[in-house]
């Protein structure tokens, strides 16, 4: 099986995970970046994405911070449900023949932490005026 540069649902997923992860157990964000890219490095390209994904995680936590969020802990719960299932723009996404796996573009971005933090301050906008769909699961710590 040949490499693959790290879809863009999947680094959105995985940054959502490493947040929320150091945000409840204090863990360190890039000991958790690599733990996480050691699952993918058999099928994903290195590009830097370890250093993106804890420059992301990094950024949005203090960015949240500043914004004085609540929970951020919930706010990435959510996040990552509407990175996974659903369009920037809002719209749920169609469903992938095959997951995704035969037919998926792999191409380098090499902005995935601007798009990602482009893409949390839209939906933490949307999220708190109401019109951005929250995960149908609770939060649990």
């Amino acid at each position: 099986m040949s490499k693959k540069y790290m879809p863009k649902d999947v680094f959105e997923g995985a940054v959502c995970v490493i947040a929320k992860h150091h945000i409840i157990s204090k863990k360190n964000i890039e000991e958790f970046a690599i733990e996480i890219w050691d699952s993918y490095s058999q099928s994903i390209i290195n590009d830097g994405v370890v250093n993106d994904m804890t420059s992301a995680a990094s950024s949005a936590i203090s960015w949240l911070n500043e914004n004085n969020s609540p929970d951020i802990g919930e706010f990435f719960h959510h996040f990552q449900y509407f990175c996974m299932n659903f369009d920037d723009n809002g719209n749920l996404k169609k469903k992938k023949i095959f997951n995704g796996l035969w037919f998926s573009k792999s191409i380098q971005d090499n902005e995935r932490v601007e798009n990602y933090m482009k893409k949390l301050r839209s939906y933490y906008i949307g999220a708190k005026s109401g019109i951005m769909p929250l995960s149908p699961e609770p939060f649990n710590n």
